[in-house]
């Protein structure tokens, strides 16, 4: 895909919602998908910021998964598994996409 255009895109609905009167945060898919470009762009560009956004985007899905197991559990692992990787450390990334999947599977 077009990661290039996905994060612009990213970043201008980024900078609308700092412009918002009112914050609406609510649980939704789109940390998730969110995180995902951030993951492909940090590996393409190799750029900070990208990692700060990867951090902000895990906290969510952390935070969803803890308050609904059952719709987030096998995303937030798959987050840590894609941190672990973008880290070099192949093995535990390994561990935690098997945990990923059997997550999925449990509750997909």
């Amino acid at each position: 895909g077009d990661y290039d255009v996905a994060a612009n895109m990213l970043e201008q609905k980024r900078e609308a919602e700092e412009r918002l009167v009112r914050k609406f945060k609510a649980f939704s898919t789109i940390d998730f998908w969110e995180g995902l470009v951030f993951f492909a762009m940090a590996r393409k560009t190799k750029e900070q910021k990208w990692l700060h956004r990867i951090q902000e985007s895990l906290s969510n899905v952390r935070k969803q998964a803890q308050s609904l197991p059952a719709h987030f559990q096998h995303r937030l692992l798959l987050f840590e598994a894609e941190t672990v990787n973008i880290t070099g450390d192949v093995e535990r990334a390994a561990e935690k996409y098997e945990l990923a999947v059997n997550a999925f599977d449990e509750y997909g």
